[in-house]
């Protein structure tokens, strides 16, 4: 039976683009010397600030981060999943939440636009409308890869089994979500939907959130009757 190391990364993403990348750049790296065959970043890990930048701070699929991930992929010989970037929707005032996985020759494997939108108002303590600067993708994303088929998701898509069904029957054993969630709904629920999604499609469940000074390595094998997400046992 093969089994494949895979790396999910947790950083505290800034709206210091340059330093952001040099730091993704070292953790890929590091995961890579460490035998990671499938590293993933956490959601907009190349950039995070004010909504009022955001514009300033988006780029294309070709732009200097992909191109960047794209070489790293290729020079490290991984795949690698591009947590999620702001992706200019061209024609649009708004923009796209990107999540891109690379394989190891460096190409785009697939590209996944984060459907559902993170708009939320919890009185006293959150308000997010992520719909102010964003807009939603359309498509369901899998990709065939020797690791196994990925099903690419982003954050707030985990509130939504539906979506990974849809994964599932097309095919999908390894379920990504590149993430940020808010303290207060992540406190509460972030761990447990993991683990609904898991073990309800007996899929692995490869998570990136953003958090500072955290970085971890685990073991992903081929084995598909148990539902698991990296880092944690069956159901756990």
């Amino acid at each position: 039976m093969s089994t494949h190391l895979a790396a999910a990364i947790q950083m505290a993403t800034s709206n210091d683009k340059a330093a952001n990348l040099e730091k993704a750049e070292h953790l890929i790296r590091l995961a890579a010397a460490r035998g990671a065959k499938l590293v993933g970043l956490p959601e907009v890990f190349n950039w995070r600030g004010k909504r009022s930048d955001e514009a300033e701070a988006a780029e294309g699929l070709d732009g200097a981060t992909l191109t960047l991930m794209g070489r790293l992929a290729r020079e490290l010989e991984i795949h690698l999943l591009a947590g999620s970037i702001t992706e200019h929707a061209p024609g649009e005032e708004k923009r796209y939440n990107t999540s891109v996985l690379l394989g190891p020759d460096g190409k785009r494997l697939a590209v996944y636009r984060k459907i559902h939108l993170f708009d939320v108002d919890l009185p006293g303590r959150v308000t997010i409308r992520e719909s102010d600067g964003k807009i939603p993708g359309g498509e369901v994303v899998t990709a065939a890869t020797p690791l196994g088929t990925v099903g690419l998701t982003v954050c707030y898509d985990l509130r939504f089994p539906e979506l990974y069904r849809r994964l599932v029957f097309a095919g999908a054993r390894i379920l990504t979500i590149p993430s940020a969630f808010t303290f207060p709904t992540g406190e509460a629920h972030w761990e447990v939907l993991i683990r609904a999604r898991a073990i309800e499609n007996q899929c692995y469940v490869v998570v990136r959130t953003q958090r500072p000074r955290l970085q971890r390595l685990w073991q992903l094998d081929d084995r598909r009757s148990v539902g698991t997400r990296v880092g944690a046992r069956f159901g756990e």
